[in-house]
């Protein structure tokens, strides 16, 4: 019996051939988490450019304001 599948979302008993359904939803409980953290690393990237971009907005509308 040859073991075929990719590592990251193989579930630890078929490497031990001890296959059933459960191996399937830990495969798909690994895509759905993965899913979701890709997500949210999206968001907060976008979140980040924008607190940039309006840092940068602030520092050249105060550029020639003096602190004092």
């Amino acid at each position: 019996t040859t073991i075929a599948g990719s590592l990251i979302y193989m579930a630890p008993e078929v490497l031990h051939q001890r296959y059933s359904n459960k191996c399937d939803l830990w495969s798909l409980g690994i895509m759905i988490y993965m899913t979701t953290l890709k997500n949210a690393r999206m968001i907060l990237m976008r979140i980040a450019i924008k607190i940039k971009f309006v840092n940068l907005l602030l520092e050249e509308a105060f550029a020639g304001v003096s602190s004092g």
